[in-house]
């Protein structure tokens, strides 16, 4: 007899308990599929797959244990900033209706799989971390060009099919490169260049998990794209601060020094390198700093500017094929001209520049002043 068969029952009646609690939430549709898929399992009379229950109930109160356990005030502005954005993004872009913002430490995307009775049609619920309570208080529009980069993941994600085979060819033509500098090589010689070439790949092959840098490089230069000056100004907050080390190499994200360089770089190319200014003197600082022992051989050859360069011009290249909305100098200007007391109900991109816009110009306390009255204003409206 199997020692966890006695538990299903107990499971079952957990999983039931987890799904019951989103009935009365805007995430009913997900509790409903959940009571549904469940009704089916228990009714199905196979006794004799009792391991598989048991997997399926502890599936069921994992994935609903992931997703919000909170529905005020924030959760509804966020749920209604995220749409908006499908709607100002392009009119070719469609999010999935199981989009749901989530409020926790940091920011990040994530993709759950409900659980499905065929396994072929399964549904996905793609989660958008926001950092911070669910509580209007901790809402910093400052930082929502996060957002952006967020939902970038989401949209890559649709249309990876184009991007994988695109970056590889990129990749392979620089290994390539590598390889023929390499040619005459011997022993210990060859041995080293044949491991950075292997790390070149491990770290910039385009991945499904989107865990590279190609990809996190790639939907940077979207966001910057779709926020100008506010995702420049953003990414700064971010890496200012004397104990990042700039150069620092790890897996799943390019070191910031790359991705400094790269949105520089693409500032120019969209006609918006005034407003990379502080992002390049930041970066010229680096080369003095504490940090410039990291700045070695193998960061160098890491940091390959045709790789970098690929990653800008397929970026641009998505963006305009999908007809995805692009900030530009125009409207900086316009949102810059218009008066500080202006009150309109809405949300989306225009609210993210307008955010960047007032701080640009007034500062801190007068930021603080008019996002509080903002965020009071829209969130009124948003529950009405």
């Amino acid at each position: 007899m199997p020692r966890r068969q006695g538990n299903s029952p107990d499971l079952l009646h957990t999983a039931r308990q987890r799904f019951a609690r989103l009935l009365d939430t805007p995430l009913h549709v997900v509790a409903r599929k959940l009571e549904s898929l469940l009704a089916e399992t228990s009714s199905s009379g196979n006794t004799h797959d009792q391991a598989g229950f048991t997997i399926l109930h502890e599936y069921i109160i994992q994935l609903v244990d992931n997703l919000p356990q909170t529905f005020q005030a924030r959760f509804n502005f966020d749920a209604a900033m995220i749409k908006a954005v499908e709607g100002d993004w392009s009119p070719n872009l469609r999010f999935s209706n199981m989009m749901i913002p989530r409020h926790q430490e940091q920011w990040g995307h994530q993709r759950l799989v409900m659980p499905s009775e065929d396994r072929t049609n399964a549904h996905v619920i793609d989660l958008i971390h926001l950092r911070g309570r669910d509580s209007l208080e901790d809402i910093d529009l400052l930082s929502y060009p996060l957002l952006i980069h967020e939902l970038g993941h989401y949209i890559l994600l649709q249309h990876d099919q184009r991007f994988i085979p695109s970056f590889g060819e990129e990749l392979q033509q620089s290994i390539s490169q590598l390889r023929l500098a390499g040619i005459a090589d011997r022993g210990a010689a060859r041995t080293k260049a044949q491991k950075t070439v292997d790390e070149i790949k491990r770290l910039w092959t385009p991945t499904p998990d989107q865990h590279n840098w190609s990809h996190e490089l790639t939907i940077d230069l979207i966001a910057l794209w779709t926020c100008g000056p506010a995702y420049l100004d953003c990414f700064l907050d971010i890496i200012d601060h004397a104990d990042l080390n700039p150069y620092q190499i790890t897996k799943s994200h390019p070191p910031y020094a790359i991705r400094a360089s790269a949105l520089v770089r693409g500032a120019a190319i969209v006609g918006l390198t005034d407003y990379a200014k502080k992002l390049a003197a930041l970066q010229e600082t680096w080369r003095s700093s504490r940090w410039r022992r990291f700045l070695g051989n193998r960061y160098v050859t890491l940091a390959r500017q045709e790789l970098v360069d690929a990653c800008i011009n397929l970026a641009f290249s998505f963006c305009t094929s999908l007809g995805l909305a692009q900030c530009t100098r125009e409207q900086i200007v316009s949102v810059r001209a218009r008066p500080l007391d202006h009150r309109p109900i809405d949300v989306g991109l225009d609210l993210i520049l307008w955010a960047w816009s007032v701080f640009d110009q007034y500062g801190s306390h007068a930021y603080d002043r008019w996002q509080s009255a903002v965020v009071k204003d829209v969130s009124a409206e948003i529950m009405r």
